[in-house]
């Protein structure tokens, strides 16, 4: 679509170039240009690819988690997992949080919501009876 349009604005511009030569030529140039670079900077980029990787932040620590506990099979990183795990939610408006496998534990967004505001947006909780375990393991050691 592009470049039919750029034939057309062309072949108009070729018409007018014997009656007001010398400005249709340095017109003609300019546009030339602009499409070289933008052709350039393109080239450029698919080249020579830029890495995006962002760095995981340390997430913001809540209180206690509140509501019924989602068991995933993965650990929390810090960054946002595919599957959209609090979704369960949903059905039956009971508040709920993801309890990862690396002992961590993020919010799902209260009810009527059921998104996995924790996970999202970096914010993990305090799972229910996590503070009595580490306090227990610590007085045994």
């Amino acid at each position: 679509m592009v470049f039919l349009v750029l034939l057309i604005f062309f072949v108009l511009l070729r018409s007018l170039k014997n009656r007001y030569y010398p400005f249709v030529q340095r017109f003609q140039q300019i546009v030339i240009g602009i499409l070289g670079l933008l052709l350039v900077i393109v080239i450029l980029q698919s080249v020579v690819p830029q890495e995006y990787v962002s760095t995981p932040q340390e997430p913001v620590q809540l209180g206690s988690c509140l509501g019924d506990p989602i068991e995933v099979d993965y650990a929390y990183t810090g960054t946002v997992a595919d599957p959209w795990t609090c979704q369960v939610q949903c059905e039956d408006d009971v508040p709920r949080y993801i309890l990862y496998t690396n002992g961590r534990a993020t919010q799902c967004e209260t009810p009527p919501g059921c998104n996995d505001y924790g996970e999202d947006h970096g914010i993990t909780c305090q799972p229910p009876g996590q503070e009595s375990a580490v306090g227990t393991s610590e007085a045994s050691s």
